[in-house]
């Protein structure tokens, strides 16, 4: 079996900031609240739970004056003002690429500009963005739900993550029906490189295994593509979830991992495939 493994798999800068940060955090603090789960991998919050962070979803739960990791997908102000007026400390770990897209939406919000997001409503990162104008933006994830007005203003940012080819197909629907308005494209870089290098990736091999938390929305992103172009691909979050059947009948074995898994898991499923192959293992990176 030929194994060939993305260069572009696992963490990515933010994420790579965002857990380091955390970490550190637990070690000169003791104890450190997040708000909500820091990154989309059940495997990495467990982690950090054993190191001393609390993850809570709610700012109720969160005591006045505590240590407060603010996650990589990025806040609504309204977020940060109720942690202010509760006197606690913010460790902000948002991505710069999501903090990008809050600037855009409060400046253009506070133009006069409507805010239409593309991507999943109840993301956080999505929810994070919407705090930004008051909650009052458009969010679709379907060109159907849109709603315009020809006297109004626009502004549109999608989600990080989101499909580079489905934007760009919102983004023409879009200029169809709407006057004034101002496009940004907010994918982030290395989501772009992540896909395309999947694509080609499957469309040379016999088998793809993507890595990464069902929760983890780039994850999902990257198995739906390659579903297209390599019938025979699987999502798993660990290695545990493989049998030895799995290694059963492949040439070349293509494998990626979302922008939330750690190399460990990588690894791990790369092991896997290498034990349970007859033939003798090619890794390829």
């Amino acid at each position: 079996m030929k194994i060939i493994v993305a260069e572009s798999s696992g963490f990515c800068v933010g994420v790579k900031r965002a857990v380091e940060t955390a970490e550190n955090a637990a070690i000169a603090l003791g104890k450190v609240y997040c708000y909500g789960k820091i990154i989309h991998n059940a495997t990495v919050v467990s982690m950090l739970e054993k190191k001393g962070i609390v993850f809570k979803d709610s700012i109720d739960d969160i005591p006045p004056d505590s240590h407060v990791i603010i996650r990589s997908h990025g806040v609504g102000k309204d977020v940060l003002d109720a942690l202010s007026a509760k006197k606690c400390t913010v460790i902000d770990c948002t991505c710069v690429f999501v903090k990008k897209i809050h600037d855009i939406v409060a400046d253009y919000y506070s133009k006069g500009y409507e805010i239409i997001i593309i991507g999943s409503p109840h993301h956080a990162e999505v929810v994070g963005i919407n705090g930004w104008c008051d909650g009052k933006a458009q969010i679709i994830e379907d060109a159907s739900q849109l709603v315009l007005n020809a006297d109004k203003s626009y502004c549109v940012v999608v989600q990080t993550t989101f499909d580079v080819q489905r934007f760009q197909q919102f983004v023409d629907f879009i200029k169809k029906k709407a006057k004034i308005l101002v496009i940004h494209n907010t994918i982030c870089y290395t989501t772009q490189h992540r896909q395309s290098e999947a694509l080609e990736l499957a469309g040379v091999c016999d088998a793809m295994i993507i890595i990464g938390d069902r929760q983890s929305n780039n994850s999902l992103k990257l198995y739906e593509l390659c579903r297209t172009v390599c019938v025979n691909t699987r999502l798993i979050s660990t290695a545990d979830e493989l049998t030895a059947d799995d290694a059963e009948n492949i040439e070349t074995l293509g494998i990626t991992a979302g922008a939330s898994t750690p190399k460990e898991l990588i690894e791990e499923v790369i092991k896997f495939y290498e034990c349970n192959d007859r033939q003798g293992p090619q890794q390829q990176s």
